[in-house]
């Protein structure tokens, strides 16, 4: 093969394989490519084995984290009440995108609150979910979208037979970005007509979620023929 470079050039293509792995994080090259280039130039500009182990084994090390930084600024949470849980959860957990759910209780004044308390219905709890979703698949926009097909969003502290101020539809938002994003998705769906009545869904800033009994978690999945008064409505609330 004709080379280009002679010997004094060969320390200066090294630095420019290592400063090929550095733009890999900024993510301008993805993995598969970045490996690509360096292999390829490797190959022609004389690494011994043991430059390549070493040059190997830092390509992967930073291409790892540069996967897990992603994958870390995918997944987001988000914290909904729409009455009783457990239906609410069941619908929720299987749509694409979401990670993981837990049941629990938010936006009272009584800590590591229990589910026998909240049924007292004076300690300001909503029966809420915890949602884990990547946000590269769901967004928190559709997210909403789908949560306001799957309860009444229009009917105080009442869902279904299910009555009290623990059963209210509520987003408990994160950040200003998740306050933002709730109330323009509620004056969308108001705007539909979809429902008639308008949506009086709150929203409130997040303070604290605590988990329900082990019992309570995907109740529906454990318990197929378990008590449930939600469903997906079939809107389209963009129409």
């Amino acid at each position: 093969m004709y080379k280009i470079y002679n010997e004094q050039q060969v320390p200066i293509i090294k630095c420019l394989i290592i400063k090929i792995i550095f733009i890999s994080l900024v993510n301008i090259l993805p993995p598969y490519t970045l490996h690509y280039h360096v292999e390829l130039l490797a190959n022609n500009f004389y690494f011994n084995d043991s430059e390549m182990k070493k040059l190997f084994i830092i390509l992967m090390l930073m291409t790892n984290q540069i996967q897990a930084n992603t994958e870390h600024q995918a997944l987001q949470v988000a914290y909904l009440a729409g009455g009783c849980y457990w239906g609410l959860e069941e619908l929720i957990r299987k749509i694409p995108g979401v990670l993981n759910t837990k049941v629990g209780f938010s936006g009272g004044h009584i800590k590591n609150v229990s589910y026998k308390e909240v049924t007292r219905g004076d300690t300001g709890h909503a029966e809420s979910i915890e949602i884990k979703f990547n946000s590269k698949e769901l967004s928190f926009e559709n997210l909403l979208f789908n949560f306001f097909k799957m309860h009444n969003p229009t009917t105080i502290n009442q869902q279904g037979n299910d009555r009290g101020p623990q059963y209210r539809s509520s987003i408990f938002y994160i950040n200003e970005e998740q306050k933002s994003i709730s109330l323009r998705t509620i004056d969308t769906v108001n705007k539909s007509k979809k429902w008639e009545d308008p949506v009086i869904t709150e929203v409130i800033a997040f303070s604290d979620f605590y988990a329900a009994e082990e019992s309570h978690q995907k109740y529906i999945l454990k318990n197929p023929d378990g008590y449930s008064c939600h469903f997906v409505r079939k809107f389209d609330f963009t129409k």
